[in-house]
């Protein structure tokens, strides 16, 4: 647990320093979290509602905390506008940590000579990360793009013009370890064929229920395999998602049943995506097996009508809008 989460927060992306040095504490994750806060955190980052924190804290890399609005003011010249401008960029690190992520930030553009690390690294957050297009509503322009009928929040209307079903358990006897490789080898195969380039960035859009039937930490599989990946982009946030179910109003009229949902986007290159760990975990819980992935989870690949969905141990789906796109091994 980190210190973040005594708060309410929004993770909204991760920034990659390239560091020749572990800068998380018993971790060799070279990917820092960009956090929204949504409650005041004065006493561990005299901080206030709406500030970006730039790491999480204990348990995770140390903090920047950038003030809200105050820096947008910084960016448009507007300092009048701020009370304590000094104020503005706040750094919880220590000289150590100060020393390794700044040898990494070295190799991407910040330069020791002209700007404070602090200074360049918030700049660099608000501009690359605040003030573009979140990584939720890039993946519903990608839906806008190539899949024009499909809702984020329905997940039943994802999906291409043209779709097969694979089976992948098949006879293999269920709860088994064997039927779990089966479904696993059959569907990274099948995954392979259908995105070929491994130059190609996937997005991964997974659902998952806020208050489900089972024991809610079987959940954590699936964002610590992200997050031990080179993620281009990545976001969550919790929206209300159609159920698929419907139900009678008190007038006796069937309206949809919507549950509480986080909805994780995240984009990474095809060559970095752990793909064999995520279909695993995905096969396996069903099987009754840990670790285990019971988020509804969809593969999409960037700037193509590909799509792919491995639902449980029993089979998958691959989709596209042209017939001759759906490739089989």
């Amino acid at each position: 647990m980190a210190q973040i989460d005594a708060y309410a927060y929004s993770l909204l992306d991760y920034i990659q320093c390239p560091s020749s040095y572990d800068f998380v504490y018993g971790s060799s994750t070279r990917q820092i979290a960009i956090y929204r806060l949504e409650e005041d955190a004065e006493d561990d980052f005299n901080s206030k509602k709406g500030d970006i924190l730039v790491g999480g804290g204990r348990g995770e890399a140390d903090v920047l905390r950038i003030a809200m609005p105050e820096m947008l003011h910084w960016l448009n010249d507007e300092l009048e506008k701020v009370e304590n401008p000094e104020t503005i960029i706040e750094t919880f690190w220590s000289p150590t940590f100060s020393f390794k992520i700044g040898e990494g930030f070295d190799k991407i553009g910040w330069n020791p000579a002209e700007e404070r690390l602090e200074v360049w690294l918030a700049e660099k957050i608000i501009n690359e990360v605040v003030l573009k297009p979140s990584p939720l509503e890039a993946f519903q322009q990608h839906l806008a793009t190539f899949f024009p009928k499909a809702a984020i929040t329905e997940s039943f209307t994802l999906g291409g013009k043209y779709e097969l079903r694979f089976e992948l358990g098949g006879a293999a006897k269920n709860g088994t370890k064997k039927r779990i490789k089966q479904a696993t080898d059959r569907a990274c195969e099948l995954f392979r064929a259908h995105f070929s380039d491994t130059e190609a960035s996937i997005w991964v859009l997974a659902y998952e229920d806020l208050n489900p039937y089972f024991d809610d930490t079987l959940n954590q599989h699936l964002p610590s395999i992200l997050k031990d990946s080179i993620l281009e982009r990545f976001e969550e946030i919790e929206l209300p998602c159609h159920s698929r179910f419907f139900e009678d109003d008190e007038n006796g009229n069937s309206i949809p049943r919507y549950y509480d949902a986080k909805v994780i986007v995240a984009k990474i290159k095809m060559k970095n995506l752990l793909i064999e760990e995520l279909l695993s975990g995905i096969a396996s819980f069903e099987m009754g097996k840990q670790p285990c992935i019971p988020q509804e989870v969809y593969f999409f690949q960037d700037n193509s009508d590909k799509a792919f969905r491995m639902y449980d141990d029993r089979g998958c789906y691959v989709w596209a809008n042209e017939p001759n796109k759906i490739k089989l091994p």
